[in-house]
């Protein structure tokens, strides 16, 4: 299972880290959130709900993403 996450977390970074810094921040993340679940015009999230999920995932709370807390919240997603 964790090869899948890690597989996953890559790809991610790969597709949505555009400043390529090793980080989502939270423009980086709204991006993918909306890609992966409903495009810009129809998503099903608003920016407060995806500022809350980031948060969420964030769990040093230094205002980005890096990829061990991807990998966590992916794998709790799977539990």
């Amino acid at each position: 299972m964790m090869r899948l996450v890690n597989q996953s977390v890559n790809r991610i970074w790969e597709d949505y880290d555009t400043s390529k810094d090793g980080y989502l921040t939270l423009a980086e993340s709204r991006e993918f959130i909306r890609d992966s679940f409903g495009n810009t015009s129809t998503s099903v999230f608003s920016d407060k709900d995806i500022e809350e999920l980031f948060a969420r995932i964030d769990t040093d709370g230094d205002g980005r993403i890096n990829k061990g807390e991807m990998a966590e919240f992916l794998l709790k997603l799977s539990n």
